[in-house]
């Protein structure tokens, strides 16, 4: 080999190695300053404390913090994450310039979350701020982006707890307060995501898009299951947010009732979700709901109405035909324990082998006690009407009487103190659980 170029490659080896030993002598000697700085600044901004276990130097000039903590006063766990990247300018390593301005992108590797509110709805990520709730930054100065890769977060009111997995995205602070969030988290079929700007002080506008997502499982007090979709648009503030949207079910249930095909309108706002144009199929045909429901106490209020029901999957099979009722219902917790008043009709049926072509009434259901009245049944072209009736073993006993009220020679129908009285009554199990 020509002399002059082996010399020429040990000098540029031996450049090289004092570069690259310079390098990370340099980057050795930034990384406890860093990690001093991420303590300092953090105990100006928080109520609480931020322990770092090591922070590392990379020659592409990123500062990776290793199990990041970040504990509120009583020493409860609020976030972790296994690295915190802070990626500086080249300049700015240089020139040892380390202030959380100079700070362009933070990346946040196995982030976890726990968000709690409690009963005077405040946050624990509010309260651990010093900036009168501010969520701000160290100094409240950074105008970079956090990006989050496999992050995990809890958000626990004192009704409901949701959990998002595999949480990824960037929140951009340069207009902070004013954050820009975009927002995913995805787990086997369901997806969750935000997209939007949010103040934490004040509030903003969220648009939220989620697929297969299971109710029931974000709030227990929700008693519709089955994979959900849904939009809607988040405004209001943090502490009262307001929502409005729609959603979609193919299948699933709502308490013990099959459903599908369920879509509707949906807003929430101070506790209440409010339902409008609620359609889903049950029993065989199609019901309609729309109403409040207030989170807080488990009150409900709606108006509730079915079309072309199959009554025999409302008994036990002794009345058959279509059902159409409407109701006005009201209740708290269990729908089992519901107050209702409405009207239902039937055309062609029966009632224990004996046809009718109509039947039509009023009913009061109290608890599980159901009052029907304004009962008016036909049979072969002639009506039969029941002033009131207690229950609907009145209605069996009317249909198994040989003589039909309102034909010639028939007896007084049931109510009637003059009226003859079956000694025994065959039972009928009450019409509609939906009553």
């Amino acid at each position: 080999m020509n002399k002059q170029i082996k010399f020429s490659l040990i000098a540029l080896a031996a450049l090289f190695l004092l570069a690259f030993g310079s390098w990370r002598f340099f980057g050795a000697s930034l990384t406890e300053t860093v990690k001093q700085m991420l303590i300092q600044t953090a105990a100006n901004a928080l109520n609480g404390s931020l322990s770092v276990a090591t922070v590392d130097f990379s020659t592409s000039g990123s500062l990776a913090a290793k199990q990041v903590a970040l504990k509120d006063k009583s020493g409860a766990l609020v976030a972790s994450a296994q690295s915190l990247s802070i990626h500086f300018d080249l300049s700015d390593l240089l020139s040892r310039r380390f202030a959380v301005e100079r700070v362009r992108t933070v990346t946040l590797d196995g982030l976890v979350l726990n968000l709690d509110q409690n009963k005077q709805k405040q946050w624990n990520a509010t309260t651990v701020l010093k900036s009168a709730g501010q969520p701000a930054t160290p100094g409240g100065t950074f105008r970079g982006k956090v990006s989050v890769i496999n992050a995990t977060i809890s958000v626990t009111t004192p009704d409901s707890r949701y959990v998002f997995k595999n949480a990824a995205g960037t929140l951009d602070f340069a207009k902070y307060p004013d954050i820009d969030m975009d927002l995913l988290t995805k787990e086997g079929a369901s997806l969750l995501a935000a997209k939007g700007t949010w103040n934490f002080s004040g509030g903003g506008n969220l648009v939220v898009n989620a697929e297969g997502i299971e109710p029931s499982t974000y709030a227990t007090a929700i008693p519709l299951k089955g994979p959900t979709s849904f939009q809607a648009t988040i405004s209001g503030t943090t502490a009262n947010p307001t929502a409005k949207g729609s959603f979609k079910l193919s299948s699933g249930s709502l308490g013990d009732m099959v459903v599908s095909n369920a879509s509707g309108d949906f807003s929430f706002a101070n506790s209440t979700l409010t339902l409008a144009n609620t359609v889903f199929n049950a029993f065989g045909g199609s019901i309609q709901t729309s109403g409040p429901l207030h989170a807080d106490t488990l009150r409900y209020v709606q108006n509730l109405s079915g079309q072309n029901l199959d009554s025999s999957q409302l008994s036990d099979k002794d009345i058959s035909g279509r059902l159409n009722f409407s109701a006005a219902v009201q209740g708290q917790g269990s729908w089992a324990n519901a107050n209702a008043d409405g009207t239902f009709d039937m055309g062609a049926g029966s009632v224990s082998g004996i046809a009718f072509d109509a039947l039509s009434g009023n009913f009061a259901k109290r608890g599980a006690k159901t009052r029907y009245f304004n009962i008016t049944a036909k049979i072969a072209g002639q009506s039969i009407y029941i002033g009131d009736a207690e229950s609907i073993n009145n209605l069996k006993l009317l249909f198994k009487n040989p003589l039909l009220p309102g034909l010639p020679g028939a007896p007084a129908l049931p109510g009637n103190p003059a009226a003859p009285i079956a000694p025994v009554i065959p039972k009928l199990p009450a019409l509609p659980r939906l009553f």
